[in-house]
């Protein structure tokens, strides 16, 4: 399993090498704690307008994986849009709370969800402009 920063083009493995003969894969945790701390780092020095990540699955309903780089993203008012399985939904409901909106995984509901997001982002970037000038 590889994680890839869409802002750098840099690859993260995040499972464990176990062999040619090995049978299913295992994520390799401090390479996850890695990527994670690297994205979180990102989301705190960048000027983003949107954080995507591939799935809340069970590192992050244990408290880790992209926990906190999602936790970072919300507090600063920055939209993510996450993957997440049907199993993972509770987890991520009581995590984010008033934050999480569950989507459809189409098409179209993702563009209106980014729509939504990009047009609010893009008035509050208008009166922020408007204020000073």
């Amino acid at each position: 399993m590889d994680l890839i920063d869409l802002s750098s083009g840099r690859i993260i493995r995040i499972s464990e090498d176990r062999g040619n003969e090995a049978r299913g894969c295992r994520m390799d945790t401090s390479a996850l704690t890695e990527a994670a701390a690297r994205v979180e780092e990102t989301i705190r020095i960048g000027d983003l307008d949107l954080v995507i990540l591939n799935k809340f699955a069970k590192a992050e309903e244990e408290g880790g994986g992209m926990r906190d780089a999602i936790a970072v993203a919300i507090s600063r008012d920055i939209p993510v849009l996450i993957g997440v399985g049907l199993l993972a939904v509770p987890a991520l409901e009581a995590f984010a709370g008033e934050f999480c909106a569950i989507i459809d995984p189409d098409r179209a509901a993702m563009r209106a969800w980014l729509d939504a997001h990009s047009r609010r982002r893009a008035s509050e970037r208008l009166e922020i402009l408007s204020i000073g000038g």
